[in-house]
């Protein structure tokens, strides 16, 4: 189990908390309480090898994966954070690392925290998000996965989007949309795309 180094609130109920886990690594998680809603933000890495120049995530590179039960702890955690023990509506795999480069750790978890048994989060309201990796977004699509799906796009420009997120090199934007195309018609489900505002 992790020990909380530090929790942050703000004034709109936002909190953060800093995970110190027992090797001495942190990792950082949010509860979004927004009308009905409280969402949990997850890490699934200590730090991040995706480099997005607007994410300060990746700036030490990254230290390790999270395992299954330290996704699940974050969830639990902020669960004791819901105002009269509402408990969490929405959980998002968006916060420290790249979720499909920790694929098995991400998807257990998932499904724990969707298990009746486990937080009993709607199969609907459990996202995860990546900046791109196109082998995990297939595997995602191979294993009908009922969770939602988020890419963080940014631009659909790939000059541009080569700029502020390195992985365009690796899996540029006509592979990654094939991809996207090929886990639509397979799931009949839309994916979500996220766009960094950046001046």
């Amino acid at each position: 189990t992790s020990a909380t180094e530090r929790d942050v609130a703000s004034s709109d109920g936002t909190r953060k908390l800093l995970l110190r886990w027992p090797d001495g690594a942190t990792s950082e998680c949010v509860l979004i309480p927004d009308a009905d809603r409280r969402t949990a933000c997850v890490s699934t890495q200590v730090g991040c090898p995706a480099g997005c120049v607007f994410c300060a995530s990746g700036l030490g590179g990254l230290e390790r994966n999270l395992s299954a039960g330290e996704i699940v702890e974050q969830a639990m955690r902020l669960t004791r954070l819901c105002a009269d023990d509402r408990g969490l509506t929405n959980v998002v795999v968006m916060g420290m690392g790249e979720p499909m480069l920790n694929y098995e750790a991400v998807v257990r978890a998932a499904r724990i925290l969707n298990e009746p048994c486990g937080l009993a989060i709607s199969a609907e309201a459990i996202s995860i998000s990546t900046a791109g990796i196109v082998p995990g977004i297939r595997r995602f699509t191979a294993d009908r996965l009922p969770f939602r799906l988020v890419v963080s796009l940014t631009s659909a420009d790939p000059f541009r989007r080569r700029g502020v997120m390195p992985l365009e090199r690796t899996h540029p934007l006509p592979e990654l949309m094939e991809a996207l195309r090929e886990y639509h018609k397979a799931s009949g489900q839309r994916v979500i795309l996220a766009w960094t505002m950046i001046s």
